[in-house]
């Protein structure tokens, strides 16, 4: 990475460079910064005459977002803007808006959302010395968790998107989440945690979090046995019982039709389980 950095910079910086090169470059670096936990090294790149999203998808995914805030521990709106931008990322691919929205403008979203998801991390607005109370234990844990499985939703969400235009393609490599995988899990293991979120309401966030982490991760991993068990842990402590419960849990979330195609067959999968 630091290479990378010298190379660019020897070259006057990330703008002196070909459009698509500065993609490349930038994307690939938001990956590595992304497994070491870094801020970003460059601005993110942007197609310039990119229209805007439709009003109505715009104002659909601010409702979204502020319900799914809601379900996080309380005084969270730093956690807003990125959760915005997760449901735009999740309402553009869908079969509803796929055809009315501009596939350059997505593409943009993509290089911003990663970009303010490494600074979220690096930063940890969370920890804000003037918060009015100090941060319980097991609430750090949950940001951290919920920005590690939006970053896992990212990646996946980009796998599950449709687009093939020449300069807007988005078939860009994701790489391995493997580490994320194992920082989600340390960080839910937590002592205590399950009781302490549940007490906060916020357990159908830590549905999610495993949702998006069964999905994204390899069903022949350890992992994906670990995160299906405890998702189906979570649900029976919030008495989700039925598909349509569960479902309805997850429209709270950002998704994707994959995502929700996903749901049945999670759902099958938690039942193997109880067998």
């Amino acid at each position: 990475l630091e290479a990378l950095k010298r190379c660019v910079n020897l070259r006057g910086g990330l703008s002196t460079l070909d459009f698509e090169l500065q993609r490349i470059v930038a994307w690939g670096s938001y990956y590595v910064e992304s497994a070491l936990e870094l801020p970003p090294s460059f601005p993110y790149p942007t197609f310039q005459n990119s229209k805007p999203f439709p009003l109505a998808l715009l104002d659909d995914c601010s409702i979204h977002a502020w319900r799914t805030v809601k379900k996080l521990p309380k005084n969270s709106p730093f956690m807003y803007d990125i959760v915005l931008r997760l449901h735009q990322i999740g309402l553009s691919s869908t079969s509803e808006w796929r055809a009315e929205v501009d596939k350059q403008s997505v593409s943009n979203l993509y290089f911003e959302a990663q970009h303010r998801l490494l600074i979220m991390q690096s930063e940890q607005p969370w920890l804000a010395s003037d918060a009015a109370t100090p941060l319980a234990p097991e609430n750090v844990l949950l940001y951290k968790a919920f920005t590690m499985a939006a970053q896992l939703f990212l990646w996946a969400s980009m796998r599950h998107a449709q687009f093939c235009d020449d300069r807007s393609n988005l078939s860009i490599s994701t790489g391995s989440g493997g580490l994320l995988f194992g920082r989600i899990k340390a960080a839910l293991e937590i002592e205590g945690g399950y009781s302490s979120w549940a007490r906060g309401k916020c357990l159908e966030t830590v549905a999610w979090i495993l949702f998006v982490c069964v999905e994204s991760c390899p069903s022949v991993s350890p992992d994906w046995v670990w995160f299906l068990g405890e998702l189906r842990r979570v649900l029976s402590s919030v008495r989700i019982r039925r598909i349509e419960e569960f479902r309805k849990v997850m429209q709270t979330f950002p998704s994707t039709d994959t995502f929700r195609d996903a749901e049945d067959k999670v759902w099958r999968a938690m039942a193997v389980l109880d067998q």
